[in-house]
């Protein structure tokens, strides 16, 4: 009982802690259930818990009953920056009267750099807080104007995700995106801390070698999955429903974090070693079934 706590707790934890971990569980959830159907409700409790923690929390933090109060300003990023939210600024400012209409012609160059900067018509205009109160409202006209191109577009992204996994990448100093805000936040001897960090001074990074392993590793995995999955069909179906739901972790979470974000590596990085992992303990699990 101890331990199968101690698994509940610390999944929930996971799906809280990254919002686009609890989109994935959720998408997942199907497949799961389809494949082991008397396990449904050891299923349903982690994301369920979470998604009930995150709405209470946000109900005492924000007032506001909902998983993300203010994440529709990721997705706003994403539609203007993809084409049919930036066509709707141009059609319907400044009759519309949201607060980026003025910026609409002067947008910086990527969405990371329009969520971001300091000086982002997002912060110029309010903050992320008051642009999210408008987004929906874009968002929307810019689905409703252009849902194929929007459609195409996040699956360009998707498709650029699944292909994107570097480590290191966000180990580079981040002098506008963060350190101003630390400096702003933050009491002086925890920013000049920060500013002495390693990261902060240019020095954090990972070894190339590292990394092309880090690569090679993790395409010798998806290669040994797919190769491991019809055998441990035959052989061990606990080990082929694993391989199974991690393969098709790997491009549903590409969707989720390149289509409704963009793509960044550290998004897909994030699973990546995943099927090497179960691979290994597939090919175990079947040296042992021939012994």
């Amino acid at each position: 009982m101890t331990r199968r706590l101690c698994l509940l707790a610390l999944t929930t934890f996971a799906i809280a802690a990254q919002q686009s971990s609890l989109f994935l569980v959720l998408t997942l959830l199907p497949c799961l259930i389809a494949l082991n159907p008397r396990a449904w409700r050891v299923l349903v409790l982690p994301p369920a818990i979470a998604i009930t923690a995150l709405i209470a929390v946000n109900l005492a933090g924000h007032g506001r009953a909902a998983i993300s109060p203010f994440g529709n300003v990721f997705l706003l990023a994403r539609v203007i920056y993809d084409g049919p939210g930036l066509a709707v600024l141009q059609r319907d400012c400044p009759a519309s009267g949201w607060r980026l209409c003025p910026w609409r012609d002067q947008l910086p160059p990527t969405s990371d750099d329009f969520l971001w900067q300091p000086n982002s018509p997002i912060i110029l205009s309010g903050g992320h807080k008051v642009i999210s109160a408008e987004a929906g409202a874009i968002i929307s006209a810019a689905l409703w104007q252009a849902p194929g191109l929007e459609a195409r577009a996040a699956l360009a992204n998707a498709a650029e995700q699944l292909t994107r996994f570097d480590s290191g990448d966000g180990l580079e100093p981040w002098p506008q995106q963060v350190t101003t805000w630390i400096e702003r936040d933050f009491p002086a001897w925890e920013s000049a801390t920060y500013a002495a960090s390693r990261q902060a001074r240019g020095l954090l990074a990972i070894p190339p070698w590292l990394g092309q392993l880090h690569r090679a590793v993790a395409i010798t995995g998806i290669l040994a999955s797919l190769v491991l999955l019809p055998l441990t069909t035959r052989r061990h179906a606990a080990a082929a429903k694993l391989l199974l739901v991690v393969l098709i972790a790997l491009p549903l979470s590409a969707a989720i974090t390149g289509g409704l974000s963009t793509p960044h590596d550290r998004y897909q990085s994030r699973i990546i070693w995943l099927p090497a992992w179960v691979a290994f303990l597939s090919a175990g699990a079947l040296a042992a079934r021939r012994a």
